[in-house]
């Protein structure tokens, strides 16, 4: 069997991921990172996704709509009637792929205003990361998305997505829809889940600044403890949410 990633659904039915279940008590028992620095990176962890589902509840707050609208053009009309699927897309290939670049700049800029020029390990940290953010997040980011609309004529749908305005704007049962994105984890409605895309980029910031916040104090943690490279790596993956 092969061994569950960090943030796959624990094994043993809980609805649980796996760091938050089995997996933690068996980071403990095989990991050669000290203790306390293990309990820090997982209370890093339980925070920082407090802070992103408080965020994702907040964008929550609209009842699901009764009908919610895709526009798309004949090829995509046809495969949908075909397939009886509604494919999602490389968000790198849409009409407008900057829309996740332009929350990686956010991110990037709240890191570098965090820069501590005092120690050391924290300005290599955020250079490194300000770079990998910038130049590699194509390489990076899998995301694949699905747009909808609330608005079954908008003139801005039917230029971009609908042939300009050739094509069609097809409505679905929002409550349906939801349910079968959510049934692809059903011991788990956390894991997928759905809500209105934000454009706020206040709030956008004010998340990412209260994750970096708590994460930079812990680049520090391991300035002398004397630990092996191998182990310096392992708590640093162990930083991720």
């Amino acid at each position: 069997m092969t061994k569950p990633r960090r943030n796959d659904l624990c094994p043993c039915g809980s609805g649980k991921k796996y760091k938050r279940c089995h997996g933690s008590a068996a980071a403990s028992s095989e990991s050669p990172v000290p203790t306390d620095m293990l309990r820090a990176t997982e209370e890093f962890s339980v925070a920082a996704e407090t802070v992103v589902d408080r965020f994702a509840e907040s964008g929550d707050v609209r009842p699901t709509p009764t009908t919610i609208y895709h526009y798309t053009n004949d090829n995509g009309l046809r495969g949908i009637l075909e397939s009886g699927k509604i494919w999602m897309t490389d968000i790198f290939n849409l009409n407008d792929p900057t829309e996740l670049r332009h929350g990686v700049t956010s991110a990037s800029g709240v890191l570098k205003e965090a820069e501590d020029k005092t120690k050391p390990e924290i300005r290599t940290f955020i250079q490194q990361m300000s770079s990998i953010l910038e130049e590699d997040i194509e390489r990076m980011a899998n995301f694949f998305v699905c747009c909808f609309s609330l608005d079954g004529d908008d003139l801005g749908q039917w230029r971009a997505y609908a042939d300009n305005g050739k094509g069609y704007a097809l409505g679905f049962g929002g409550h349906a829809l939801e349910q079968a994105f959510a049934a692809g984890y059903p011991m788990s409605t956390s894991v997928m889940t759905t809500f209105q895309v934000t454009y706020d980029d206040a709030k956008i910031r004010d998340l990412q600044k209260k994750i970096i916040t708590k994460a930079i104090p812990l680049i520090s943690a391991p300035r002398g403890r004397g630990l092996s490279e191998e182990t310096l790596q392992e708590y640093m993956r162990g930083l991720g949410i």
